[in-house]
């Protein structure tokens, strides 16, 4: 039996059908560099990395210009919709903000291996 690529059945898509014009004001409208959708861990992640790598690249930062990033929550805060309860890996905050001291990282605590 030949390979089956899903690539070679693409979905049918029109882009008019979800991408239109903008129908706010224009004196309401946020012009942005950059638009992560959703504000929890992830998105959050990402605006933090995203700003800590522009800061690391001078020269790639003078060459952008400003680069407005805005991170979009449905939510009433940040990570209002998030689900947990979860054990994190502590690493990759650890990784993302790697001057943070411990006590300032928001893990309520350690799970022992």
């Amino acid at each position: 039996m030949p390979a089956v690529r899903p690539i070679d059945y693409p979905p049918p898509f029109e882009s008019a059908d979800v991408i239109a014009a903008p129908t706010d004001p224009e004196d309401e409208r946020i012009e942005v560099g950059i638009a992560i959708v959703g504000g929890g861990p992830a998105g959050l992640a990402c605006a933090n990395k995203l700003m800590q790598l522009l800061e690391d690249e001078p020269e790639l930062t003078e060459k952008l210009g400003e680069v407005p990033v805005a991170v979009i929550e449905k939510g009433k805060v940040a990570g209002a919709h998030l689900l947990s309860g979860a054990n994190v890996d502590p690493s990759a905050l650890e990784r993302l903000f790697p001057d943070l001291p411990p006590a300032d990282q928001l893990i309520l605590a350690k799970v022992k291996q």
